[in-house]
């Protein structure tokens, strides 16, 4: 996700430790722009962030360091995951609210049916 501040930030901010898993940022690839604002620059970073959540272990922000590309990756991985699991929520509450889940489960139900008689 591309985010901006006014100031910059660092790149790895240890967040909470819940049930033995750190939530940790992560930012890269900053850049720098002046902007203007009513005759006063002001700076203004933008960088690539993402959340990810590993185990908490001893030595946490070298393990960081040392993995910091594949450990980005991951959070890139577990921001679609997350997005994934929120859009399939949100179509089952529709289904719901629209009071389609009868005609949903029925049309499920043949397409199983079909499935397992091969039609």
């Amino acid at each position: 996700m591309i985010s901006q501040c006014s100031f910059m930030p660092d790149t790895v901010w240890l967040r909470e430790v819940e049930n033995g898993v750190r939530h940790v940022t992560l930012r890269r690839n900053f850049t720098e722009e002046i902007i203007l604002h009513e005759e006063l620059e002001e700076k203004q970073y933008t960088f690539e962030e993402v959340d990810v959540f590993i185990p908490d272990r001893e030595n946490i922000q070298e393990f960081i360091t040392q993995n910091f590309g594949n450990l980005f990756d991951l959070g890139l991985q577990q921001m679609a995951e997350k997005s994934e699991r929120e859009a399939k929520i949100a179509k089952a509450k529709q289904i719901i609210q629209e009071g389609t889940i009868v005609d949903d489960l029925q049309l499920l139900g043949q397409q199983l049916t079909d499935i397992i008689l091969g039609v």
